[in-house]
């Protein structure tokens, strides 16, 4: 039994389902997020949405995978989508059950047709799964999976389209690129006779309704770039993979998804909700930098809460090792002896302290001649620096910090008028 229940009659209500998000992460940056029942109600929103470097800037490199179910000549798309005043297709209507553990999964039924949808984004790896298995059928059914990529800024036409068949050592599929520079995108299924068709379109004014409430552009055009197809047999599952790296051996997605499935913690109350929401937070860039993100899906990291929030989400789970690598990565960004380097001038009046209370923290699990031997230059540095004074930020002889600069913003209340902190 899972704390996070759903209302099943509900699930075709759009006042209900709509309000209600999922979230999953890669620990690199990167994350799959949209609502349960698989409608982008944010420009954030994809299947796939990822950094394609260091930066800490994400793109969606998917957004989303229609499904079509055939059978007896008649189609029904399950897929939901938001246009200017109106649902099309109205997918959600097939949807019977919904499930967030161990994995994001939906339950469709169409007729005396029943499937169910995993979605499953793999750690350490830009790679979204999903596996699709037809439950009760009467007989085979045809399944059609249309694909639809994203760009970063809203509104502009990708000015190149790259579709070709993947490399005979690559297995079954296609690979697709979209935007000069960008990485190539492997589209791949464990299915022998799956058959993609490429079918290049555009489709003009989805609709975000989150974006248009909070005052922002909400509405954009997206590229399909075609579809895969194929027969799917009672108690049958497929697995579709979209990856920036492609896989040599299809026959391998299988059991790639069931051992990255069989690693997923359950969430069955809610301190097991909130030790697997804090793991999210820590991220490892493929630079080998360890941070952790103020939040999803907009934020990068923000050094005060970095610090803040670095002894809950880490010591708390026994997680040491993230620990140091993210005060690693902290330390690494000072200058003049402060934290000026990484973090924002808002942040360099008191971060510093808070960095000594994660030390003070951490000093539990490794005792004070290691946490000495790792930082202790660094602290002296830290505190000489305060005692002369770096950027506006200085200890005066009563032994409080003082902030104070003409031009800046030097505390965590970092606003300006008209100009002037």
């Amino acid at each position: 039994m899972s704390v996070l229940t759903f209302d099943k009659k509900e699930l075709g209500n759009l006042e209900y389902s709509l309000q209600r998000e999922m979230l999953a992460t890669d620990r690199r940056g990167g994350y799959m997020s949209t609502t349960i029942v698989c409608c982008n109600t944010r420009k954030y929103h994809g299947l796939m949405v990822a950094p394609i470097d260091d930066s800490d800037r994400a793109y969606v490199l998917l957004s989303s995978v229609d499904e079509t179910v055939v059978h007896d000549g008649q189609s029904f798309n399950l897929a939901l989508h938001r246009f200017p005043g109106t649902y099309e297709p109205r997918g959600h209507k097939y949807i019977t059950d919904f499930e967030y553990t161990p994995t994001p999964t939906i339950t469709y039924r169409v007729g005396s047709i029943v499937l169910r949808k995993e979605l499953l984004w793999i750690h350490n790896r830009t790679q979204l799964m999903i596996r699709y298995t037809l439950l009760e059928a009467p007989s085979d059914v045809r399944l059609r999976l249309r694909l639809s990529r994203l760009r970063d800024n809203m509104r502009s036409r990708m000015p190149i389209w790259r579709p070709t068949d993947v490399p005979a050592d690559s297995g079954r599929g296609q690979v697709v690129g979209c935007i000069p520079d960008f990485p190539w995108l492997y589209l791949q299924t464990d299915c022998r006779d799956a058959e993609f068709v490429p079918a290049p379109d555009w489709y003009y004014n989805f609709e975000y309704a989150r974006e248009i409430e909070r005052g922002y552009e909400g509405d954009e055009d997206l590229l399909t770039t075609g579809y895969f197809e194929l027969s799917l047999g009672r108690r049958q599952s497929v697995i579709f993979s979209a990856s920036v790296e492609a896989i040599p051996d299809p026959a391998a997605i299988g059991g790639m998804f069931a051992e990255a499935l069989s690693a997923r913690s359950r969430k069955v109350d809610f301190l097991s909700c909130l030790r697997h929401s804090a793991r999210q937070f820590v991220v490892r860039r493929r630079d080998g930098r360890a941070e952790v993100l103020a939040g999803y899906p907009w934020y990068g990291q923000i050094g005060r809460q970095t610090l803040v929030a670095l002894p809950g989400i880490a010591l708390e789970q026994g997680r040491t090792e993230d620990c140091l690598d993210v005060l690693d990565t902290v330390v690494r960004g000072r200058r003049d002896g402060m934290f000026t380097g990484s973090f924002s001038a808002a942040e360099a009046a008191d971060a510093p302290l808070w960095f000594f209370w994660v030390l003070q923290q951490l000093q539990r699990t490794l005792g004070e001649e290691e946490i000495w031997k790792r930082y202790g230059i660094v602290m002296k540095e830290l505190l000489a620096a305060y005692r002369r004074g770096v950027g506006g930020v200085a200890v005066h002889d009563n032994g409080l910090v003082w902030a104070s600069a003409p031009d800046k913003a030097l505390t965590w209340m970092n606003a300006l008028a008209g100009g002037v902190p």
